[in-house]
This record gives structure tokens, sequence and C-alpha cells, in this order.
């Protein structure tokens, strides 16, 4: 299993120009400036520390599963979200009182 490796870009510090004092001089702390371009509710969300996916109320639980060989790669070829394939069969099979 292979995990997506983050893209880092580089910077080369010499092709950077610096910022004048002007630009210090007329910043705003995040809490005054983010409101006005993000708009209120997106700004408190923001900085709330609150962002990203919603945490699930009944959230999947990891398992040791010991499937035959075959078994197994058959469910892989069948390509990406296959874990989550097996989880909707299962759960019809246990609706049906078939397990």
């Amino acid at each position: 299993m292979s995990r997506k490796k983050k893209y880092r870009g580089t910077v080369e510090e010499d092709n950077i120009d610096e910022l004048p004092e002007s630009f210090w001089e007329n910043a705003e702390p995040g809490h005054i400036f983010l409101p006005k371009i993000l708009g209120k509710e997106n700004a408190e969300k923001l900085m709330s520390g609150k962002v990203g996916r919603p945490r699930a109320l009944d959230p999947k639980q990891p398992v040791k599963l010991r499937l035959d060989s075959d078994v197994l790669a058959f469910l892989r070829s069948t390509g990406k979200g296959w874990q989550t394939r097996v989880n909707k069969a299962l759960r019809e099979l246990m609706e049906k009182g078939a397990l």
C-alpha cells in the first residue's frame, strides 16, 4: 500500500523581493482583514481551527480480517473503493438476516 506524496514546491530566495516598509505600516491583523475578504462567517470558521471534513457521527472502525488470498486478490482487482463495496455488501446481507 503506497501513500501519495504531497507536492512540495521549491522557492528560490534570491528571486523574492523584500516587502517595503509601507506594507508593514498598513498591515492589519488577521481577525480584522479576514472578515473583509472572506466574510464574517467564513473568517470565524477559519480562525476557529475547525476547518476540514466534519467528524462522522458513527465513524468506521478499523479491523483486522483474515481472508483467503484469492478472495482478497479479487476484491482488490475491482479497483479503488473495494473496502466500501465490501462494507455495503455485508450491510445488505446483515439487513436481510443472511449472516
